[in-house]
């Protein structure tokens, strides 16, 4: 594998335990709203997403692309998920903020890898950078209710580079972040967009795409090639459990310059409280 492909192959496992979601409008059109992070945490499989991204609404449904057609209804899940919303209307500059949505399954999401929630070797992680990954609206496709989603996702469906089944009429993104800081649950960074670069594609543009849409898409830290041969990894789950360190989500890009995370601790502390109900819940 060359340079630039192992860099392609990064950036494409970065984005597997991610999902697009979209909500559906008054009109019957299915309208892309954001991005869910797939976690596991104490032996439980959450997905958690900015809540900024749901509308009051959303209760009908959330709808994922499915590689068989047509969408599946994240709230119709068999077996059943149950739904916890943190939000309120601080400022993210306060320590208190709050903008998360939290489901949980019991089961795990078909094929996809989950971020394990209790690493914790920081160490062994570069901190000068971040990735973030998520699917921006520029690059995903909302569908009228005159379109048959099922001929379009079938038709889009293709094998990329790697061997990986990848819907064309959406497209992932993993930015990498300049790290400023990891403060009051928050994480700070920084990209004005210019002159970047996109390894997947192998094109640089001077204004790059706006992140609306990556909001509740995962950010992590990346392996420090020095702690571990990744490139001797032949086995796709064993290279993103050793390549990726999650340290939260994304939710903002402030004047298409800072960008905002929570951060995983906060999450976390979430999940903490949620689980006695959970398994009252189910159990």
């Amino acid at each position: 594998m060359t340079k630039e492909e192992f860099s392609r192959y990064v950036t494409l496992m970065g984005q597997t335990a991610i999902l697009p979601f979209y909500i559906k409008s008054e009109n019957e059109e299915f309208i892309h709203a954001g991005t869910l992070t797939l976690v596991e945490y104490k032996g439980m499989f959450w997905a958690i997403t900015a809540g900024h991204g749901l509308p009051e609404s959303y209760q009908d449904g959330i709808f994922i692309p499915h590689k068989d057609g047509g969408f599946y209804n994240l709230l119709k899940v068999d077996g059943g998920v149950i739904r916890y919303d943190f939000k309120n209307n601080k400022a993210p500059d306060d320590p208190k903020y709050n903008d998360i949505t939290i489901f949980n399954f019991i089961g795990k999401f078909g094929d996809k890898n989950y971020y394990k929630l209790d690493s914790n070797l920081l160490e062994e992680y570069d901190k000068k950078y971040f990735g973030w990954s998520g699917f921006p609206l520029k690059k995903s496709q909302n569908f009228h209710r005159t379109k048959d989603p099922q001929k379009i996702m079938k038709s889009s469906l293709k094998k990329d580079e790697f061997g990986k089944d990848r819907f064309h009429f959406m497209q992932a993104l993993t930015a990498n972040i300049k790290l400023i800081k990891i403060e009051n649950n928050l994480v700070w960074g920084y990209e004005d967009l210019k002159d970047v670069h996109y390894a997947k594609d192998n094109i640089k543009k001077e204004q790059g795409y706006s992140f609306k849409g990556m909001s509740g898409g995962a950010i992590f830290l990346y392996r420090k090639p020095d702690c571990i041969s990744l490139q001797e990894i032949n086995n796709d789950k064993d290279f993103f459990y050793n390549m990726f360190l999650f340290i939260g989500i994304g939710i903002e890009h402030r004047n298409r310059k800072e960008v905002i995370g929570i951060y995983k601790d906060s999450i976390i502390a979430k999940l903490d409280i949620l689980i006695d109900d959970v398994k009252n819940t189910l159990f």
